[in-house]
């Protein structure tokens, strides 16, 4: 790469990005699909599309929720997807993982009794940090003023993200959890911190001075469209150093170290973690070639991948010790 290339690139890199994106907005204030509510031929009712909000765009999100359990609230799992804050979709899944069938995770979550709420989120060029953060919070909002008619239990909440969606969670754990840094991302959470029960944290890259070059593009890209955030925008960005002891219990996810996933930085949180005396657990494991699995690894449960199997049942067994607020 020139000289004057590799400049022009490190100050918009959305040149890079977009080569991915297509250069074209998926940003839209129109639904995906018409809101609607259907039961699947497996037993699970889905409502589609609802509008969370009409700040920005791609404000909708969908429930999954069992047919036939009984009519009371039931423990939610909120979570976003994956793409490079580029991509991804409450739908298709995160174009940078795995190959997966994008219901095969939920809907395993749905039959333990669970309501599952898939959150759209602005992608760049338009948006850029912290919006999505912002959306997140606004989808909690929708969800707690509408829980009695979507049988949510907005007091037994799960938040879980992989990827971008890992990013977001870890940043809104962070603010529930300690004023200052919800300060910095100009966010009252509207959610009470006793109401979460857990962070789901899959394979987020938070520690950004330790960014391989790919991973800075798809980052810095994010926050101000070039490789060289501000001191300002890097700490605002990692919530790693802003840990207290009242972040929410913690599942960390990290697919490898050798390659394009980031349990590198899923170690540093889970030692910020446990230097706070907080509740969590990392998983990290290799295949016994030593082989490592790709990023968004809970995508090979379908293929029945070990590791996949391993880190489903060892988050539902954390999930299941940890207790209701």
């Amino acid at each position: 790469m020139s000289v004057i290339a590799a400049a022009l690139v490190a100050n918009n890199t959305q040149i890079v990005v977009g080569i991915f994106q297509g250069y074209q907005s998926q940003n839209s204030y129109e639904p995906r699909n018409a809101p609607a509510e259907h039961l699947r031929d497996n037993g699970i009712r889905y409502v589609n599309d609802l509008e969370y909000g009409t700040e920005f765009p791609n404000s909708h999100l969908d429930i999954s929720y069992p047919a036939d359990s009984p009519d009371a609230p039931l423990p939610t799992i909120v979570y976003t997807h994956g793409g490079g804050f580029f991509g991804g979709d409450k739908v298709l899944g995160d174009p940078l993982a795995v190959d997966s069938d994008v219901n095969f995770f939920p809907d395993r979550m749905v039959e333990r009794g669970f309501a599952f709420v898939n959150v759209n989120y602005a992608l760049v060029p338009q948006y850029r940090f912290p919006t999505p953060v912002h959306q997140l919070n606004e989808a909690l909002e929708f969800l707690r003023d509408h829980a009695a008619e979507y049988r949510l239990d907005m007091d037994n909440v799960i938040l879980m993200g992989s990827s971008a969606g890992a990013i977001m969670t870890a940043q809104y754990g962070a603010a529930l959890a300690n004023p200052s840094y919800a300060a910095l991302l100009d966010l009252v959470p509207s959610i009470p911190l006793d109401s979460v029960r857990s962070l789901i944290i899959d394979d987020g890259p938070l520690a950004i001075d330790d960014f391989d070059l790919a991973t800075m593009i798809l980052v810095g890209n994010y926050i101000d469209g070039t490789l060289h955030p501000s001191a300002a925008d890097r700490a605002r960005y990692n919530p790693i150093d802003d840990v207290t002891a009242l972040y929410p219990p913690s599942f960390l996810l990290g697919s490898n170290y050798d390659g394009n996933g980031y349990a590198h930085d899923m170690e540093l949180l889970g030692d910020a973690l446990k230097e706070h005396g907080v509740r969590h657990e990392f998983f990290y494991e290799r295949r016994d070639d030593g082989s490592e699995a790709g990023h968004g690894l809970l995508g090979g449960l379908p293929a029945g991948d070990q590791i996949a199997v391993d880190a489903f049942d060892r988050m539902v067994h954390f999930l299941d010790s940890v207790p209701a607020g």
